[in-house]
């Protein structure tokens, strides 16, 4: 049974500021998934302020969309940043970034909910491609590459975390081959006011 959660993007930093807290939560939790978004430890109260400033200036720019997934404890569960590009040659392509669902969540059928998402959003928005960037090897790797995601790129040293470096792999997808993935369905995530 899928849960019971409601879908936001969130495209300026004032719809961010009521669910920031809930989102460090959430991405705090990846510290005990081996560091897989690059957090290694929770962020300290700096560090969140400096993060929340910089993912603010980008929703106020216009290069970045966050969708959220929001249980009904008010909770944010799934959170996936679609970068856009400040170059007019590159504005067909969304970078996707700090892709996380809350591990109770992980099989629940809320992956499916938010690659439909991200596909409509990218449709919406003019998108042909996305692209993400991932640690070789890892069950989000894996999972990538089973969604339909092709490596256009390897870099041996990506990143280090206790004492080892890992390899990056970076993989794209069309938006129109996700939709076709996912269904042509028309739902789409509610723009918070």
């Amino acid at each position: 049974m899928e849960p019971q959660v409601h879908f936001y993007v969130i495209e300026h930093p004032d719809q961010l500021q009521p669910l920031f807290a809930s989102l460090s939560r959430l991405l705090a939790l990846s510290a005990t998934d081996d560091a897989i978004l690059g957090i290694a430890k929770p962020l300290s109260a700096e560090q969140s302020q400096r993060w929340q400033a910089d993912l603010s200036a980008q929703l106020a720019e216009g290069v970045m969309k966050v969708l959220l997934a929001v249980d009904d404890q008010g909770e944010v569960c799934l959170c996936c940043m679609l970068k856009g590009s400040r170059q007019d040659t590159t504005r067909h392509i969304y970078d996707l970034q700090k892709g996380f669902i809350r591990p109770d969540l992980r099989g629940s059928g809320l992956l499916s909910q938010a690659m439909l998402h991200i596909a409509n959003i990218a449709r919406a928005n003019g998108v042909d491609v996305l692209t993400l960037d991932v640690r070789g090897g890892s069950p989000a790797h894996r999972l990538w590459k089973a969604i339909g995601f092709r490596t256009y790129g390897i870099l041996s040293d990506y990143s280090r975390y206790a004492g080892k470096s890992y390899a990056g792999y970076y993989m794209s997808i069309t938006t129109e081959a996700l939709l076709e993935q996912f269904g042509h369905k028309q739902q789409t995530a509610e723009i918070v006011e």
